[in-house]
């Protein structure tokens, strides 16, 4: 015997929930979704590169988009663990940039 649908027998059709991945800060820890996160890339090549495309090809770290967290991370050490190579200068001031651009948002926002 042939069983009929859910939704011919009368039945709820429930709509399954999509999946979000979600990915650790490595300063603050915190667990968000990817997608509100930085990532931070070593190529193959070794070159790092901030914010790049989610689909970039290399060993990845994230970051928070909170200033605190971009600041902290400029410092170098969390996201040289990580990635285990050094964080160069320019993507230490690529994070500061994120930074200070975040921090000046949130001051426009409260005013």
């Amino acid at each position: 015997m042939k069983r009929r649908p859910s939704s011919a027998r009368g039945g709820v059709v429930k709509q399954r929930k999509k999946h979000v991945p979600l990915r650790r800060c490595v300063v603050c820890g915190a667990q968000r979704p990817k997608a509100e996160l930085v990532r931070v890339v070593r190529t193959p090549e070794g070159r790092i590169d901030v914010n790049a495309a989610p689909k970039a090809s290399g060993r990845g770290a994230y970051v928070c988009r909170a200033s605190e967290c971009l600041s902290r991370a400029a410092t170098g050490r969390p996201v040289t663990r990580s990635l285990r190579q050094p964080l160069p200068d320019e993507g230490a001031e690529r994070l500061r940039e994120l930074a200070q651009e975040l921090s000046d948002a949130e001051r426009d926002v409260g005013s």
